[in-house]
């Protein structure tokens, strides 16, 4: 039987870049020296846009029926939040995306590059709220700002453009 190669972690993923510095010479003449360096691959989209429009999207959906069943705002908006967190759990467990990300073809990855598990994609749903808190706090610092990445840091998963994936596989077979 043949054993399926073992995929590195996405947070393990080394790049090395290289850049061009501009230097002056002992006689004042400018000219570039190219340096080399090592980064952390991160392969989850940087803007927040596109992942807040998703999930308003993913609220709509589950806010305007409820509204017709429910009557009071309060009522189905606390209800509609919770669709989003559930069921979008579960859309994210079995397809690696909600409605709403599909419509930005945005996908949900674990640090294996795979779907996440349930019980992953239940923390970061649940998590999902606090991406809107202004601060962070950590033993270092008191941030202030917004987070849209904070569900993912805890849970050690990324959102990423569909189109990036083969990249990402590519990237993990290779070997150091």
């Amino acid at each position: 039987m043949q054993s399926k190669p073992l995929l590195k972690k996405i947070s393990e993923i080394q790049l090395t870049e290289t850049v061009l510095r501009p230097k002056i010479d002992e006689n004042g003449h400018l000219y570039v020296e190219e340096e080399s360096c090592t980064v952390s691959f991160n392969p989850g989209i940087q803007s927040v846009y596109p992942r807040f429009i998703a999930r308003i999207i993913d609220f709509v959906v589950y806010f305007i029926p409820l509204q017709f069943i429910l009557i009071e705002i309060y009522y189905t908006a606390f209800f509609a939040i919770i669709g989003v967190m559930v069921l979008g759990s579960v859309l994210e467990f079995l397809k690696g995306t909600t409605l709403g990300k599909a419509v930005f073809k945005l996908q949900v990855i674990a640090d294996n590059g795979r779907k996440p598990t349930f019980f992953t994609s239940i923390k970061r749903n649940f998590a999902a709220p606090f991406n809107l808190f202004p601060f962070r706090y950590s033993l270092e610092n008191l941030s202030f700002g917004f987070n849209m990445n904070f569900n993912n840091s805890i849970t050690s998963t990324y959102i990423v453009r569909k189109e990036i994936i083969p990249e990402i596989r590519k990237l993990q077979m290779e070997m150091d």
